[in-house]
């Protein structure tokens, strides 16, 4: 496989935007030892993903994803509730 059928990213939610949309992926990779990050490989022989890509990010599927995104911050962030709620006991 060269490089111009691969297509990859770090975005697990573009990256399950891809499968959804039939983009078969190649391999998953870890990118750090001590981080929750994973790259993930698609085989884009037909020049698709750029372009799948650009429908993501004009879909309302990429306006849940960053609402839900917002929300976890909220939540679980430094600042978030889960500190403000634990403070209070």
């Amino acid at each position: 496989m060269t490089d111009e059928t691969i297509w990859a990213t770090t975005d697990m939610s573009l990256a399950a935007w891809m499968r959804a949309k039939g983009k078969r992926i190649v391999s998953v990779q870890r990118m750090h030892e001590t981080r929750k990050e994973f790259r993930f490989v698609f085989r884009d022989e037909a020049d698709e993903c750029g372009g799948l890509a650009l429908d993501f990010l004009n879909s309302e599927a990429h306006a849940f994803d960053t609402a839900l995104r917002a929300l976890k911050k909220m939540c679980f962030g430094p600042q978030g509730l889960r500190s403000a709620t634990s403070s209070r006991a």
